[in-house]
This record gives C-alpha cells, structure tokens and sequence, in this order.
C-alpha cells in the first residue's frame, strides 16, 4: 500500500513539475519573441527543436556546452546559442553545460590543465614558474613555461570531456529508456497474472 501511494505521489510530483516548467518555457520563449533586437533571428532561435529535451539535442547541447566550457573565457552562453541553432542542439543544456568551468572552480581546471600539459608535452612540472613575476622580457618565458601546458591541457579536457558527455548522455538515455521498458514489461506481466 505504501509503495503504491509513493508512486503516485511520485508521478503526480512529476506531472506539476512538468507544467511548472513548460509554464516558465512559455513565458520565456514569449519574451524573447516580443524582443526587438532578436526580431530578425526570431524564427532560429525560436524553433521548436532547439528547446525541446530529446536524447540527440540535449546530447548535441552537452557537448558544445562542455567543449565551449574550457575553451572560451568569455561569452560561452551566446556562443553555445549560436553553435546550438547551427547544430541543432538544446540551447538551454548547452548554455548551462558550459558552467561546467565556472569562477569558482577555474582556478583547479586550469591547475589540472597545466598539470596534464606538463606531462604531456613531456616538460618537468617546477610550480616555480607560475609565480614567477611578469616584466616586460619575461612574458614570453612565462607564457611557454605555463601558457602553452595549460592551454594543450585545456584543450585536451574540451574534446574529452564533449565526447564523454556525448556518450555519457546517450547512454543515461538508452539506461532511462531500458528501465522504462522493463517496468512497463513488469507491470503487464503482473497484470495478465493476476487475472
């Protein structure tokens, strides 16, 4: 009896959440159609595919997200929108998925980055470098000893990590999906026994 009320309650939470959410999608889609500037791009950023969660998209979202994360600094969100609707990516996963690098946890991206370009570029790894001062002669000495391992560990981290989370979101899906299957198989067989 318990497990019973349990799922329900469960499938009626996921109902309301559902309309929650297709409520906030609604609102926010209608603001950014009756935007001025997005008037001549309206009808690609507003298309139905780009914001709807399907396994191809939010796995095509994950990856430019992820992939945008270690390689761009700054303006990752409007980038991966951009990438989204040449794509056909979810727009809000891939802008989210680029958080993945964040200000709080860049500074042990980038030492995980340098650490990783160390050791593949088979240079000796100091930790004097880094704080060595930055004058006029020495930027150029500063930017082969830390600049480049860092940004082949970057880079690195940005191809890896968009092709894990491709696979990783396609295969959570087909896991979902299986799942889906068996309980649905589970539930019919229990019912045909029954009767």
């Amino acid at each position: 009896m318990l497990a019973t009320d349990t799922a329900s309650s469960s499938a009626a939470l996921q109902r309301w959440l559902k309309r929650q959410l297709l409520r906030v999608k609604v609102r926010v889609l209608a603001v950014l159609d009756a935007h001025p500037r997005l008037q001549p791009v309206a009808r690609h950023v507003l298309a139905p595919h780009l914001w709807r969660i399907q396994h191809a998209s939010v796995a095509r979202g994950v990856a430019i997200g992820f992939f945008l994360a270690f390689v761009l600094p700054f303006g990752r969100g409007l980038t991966a929108a951009l990438l989204s609707i040449m794509l056909r990516a979810n727009i809000p996963v891939a802008a989210l998925a680029t958080f993945i690098t964040n200000p709080i946890n860049l500074g042990f991206w980038l030492w995980l980055a340098y650490e990783l370009g160390h050791w593949l570029l088979g240079i000796p790894a100091t930790g004097s470098e880094a704080s060595a001062s930055l004058n006029g002669a020495s930027v150029v000495v500063w930017m082969q000893h830390v600049g480049w391992p860092a940004a082949v560990g970057m880079g690195v981290f940005a191809v890896s990590l968009s092709l894990l989370g491709y696979a990783g979101v396609h295969l959570l899906w087909l896991a979902q999906l299986t799942l889906k299957r068996r309980a649905r198989a589970r539930r019919a067989a229990s019912k045909t026994r029954s009767a």
